[in-house]
């Protein structure tokens, strides 16, 4: 069980099936709600393998989402904690919500609750096997990550979802004007750590359009108290010559992350915060040091915000709960 100790769970609550490309499928578990009795299929385009739900599911019923269903909301809970509340301004508006934790027996429960706007639904569920010693927190088990964005900030006209990504991630392009992307077609090594990203991402950075500016990125939180992290991905793409050097210090509202450090040309390094910072505004700066002759870079960037598993009570009569077991 320690191999498979933590889960990423997409819940799509979407109108049609969420499929990605046909990566490999150890450990994955893929759920198409609300198919036919005894479907059982391999994507075409894909190749990823799904299910119909209900080996899994112990309440509600199979339905056409329409428009009937307006602008509604439903909380979904997690074994059985509660997780995060879900909105949809209209029936065509596609929710994805990804999820990082720990599984403490074979069998997870997920529980979507009415909270009294609409019935709710799900169309499709799946989980993905994580390596147990990455994005790791100060609150160890005690929480789970949820995604708030990530981005592939090199990105040059890629799809998303990739191939050869491990954990089979939604990767969105970030890529200001004030920013140039650059990209390599050699070899770089993304097993030095647990968190593998895929090549199409990896082998891509940006860097700001002059050379003595930071690459900045920033939100605004609606919770200060919102706990957030971030985990940056740095690989050396270019052949700097002797008298060339690229040194990399990071700033979160205005506190390092990290100290200075030279990225690998070799293999993928990520760097990341130990604490998780709170507030409202938020501000993230990768700059050069004084003694850098090259500027930043940066090749992707996950944030997560940390979601206390506190309990919270619930019967079958308030929602709808699928259980699935995970066989090692």
């Amino acid at each position: 069980m320690e191999a498979h100790s933590v889960f990423l769970i997409l819940f799509g609550v979407i109108a049609t099936a969420i499929v990605v490309d046909g990566q490999g499928q150890a450990g994955f578990i893929s759920i198409d709600c609300g198919a036919p009795p005894n479907i059982n299929y391999v994507d075409t385009d894909t190749g990823i393998s799904y299910t119909w739900d209900a080996p899994f599911i112990n309440a509600g019923v199979n339905v056409n989402v329409s428009e009937e269903y307006g602008c509604h909301s439903h909380l979904l809970l997690l074994n059985p904690s509660e997780l995060r509340l879900l909105k949809f301004r209209n029936a065509s508006e596609n929710v994805v919500k990804e999820i990082l934790s720990f599984a403490e027996s074979d069998t997870l429960y997920i529980c979507l609750v009415n909270k009294g706007k609409g019935t709710p639904f799900i169309s499709a569920l799946e989980l993905r096997p994580m390596n147990s010693s990455i994005y790791g927190t100060e609150f160890g088990r005690n929480v789970s990550l949820v995604l708030y964005r990530r981005w592939d900030t090199g990105y040059l006209n890629g799809t998303g979802r990739y191939q050869k990504d491990t954990y089979d991630g939604i990767w969105s392009p970030y890529s200001p004007v004030s920013w140039n992307s650059t990209m390599t077609t050699g070899y770089i090594d993304i097993f030095q750590s647990g968190y593998r990203p895929p090549d199409e991402v990896i082998k891509t950075a940006a860097s700001p359009k002059s050379d003595d500016e930071p690459l900045e990125l920033s939100w605004t939180s609606g919770d200060p108290d919102t706990r957030f992290y971030a985990y940056l991905y740095f690989v050396e793409l270019e052949n700097l010559k002797r008298n060339e050097s690229r040194k990399i210090k990071i700033f979160w509202n205005e506190s390092p992350v990290s100290g200075a450090f030279n990225p690998s040309s070799e293999y993928s390094m990520t760097v990341s915060n130990s604490r998780a910072f709170t507030g409202k505004d938020h501000w993230i700066s990768v700059q050069k040091t004084a003694d850098s002759t090259r500027p930043p870079i940066l090749n992707a960037i996950e944030i997560f915000t940390a979601q206390s598993l506190d309990e919270f009570s619930t019967t079958v009569e308030d929602g709808m709960f699928i259980s699935t077991t995970y066989i090692s």
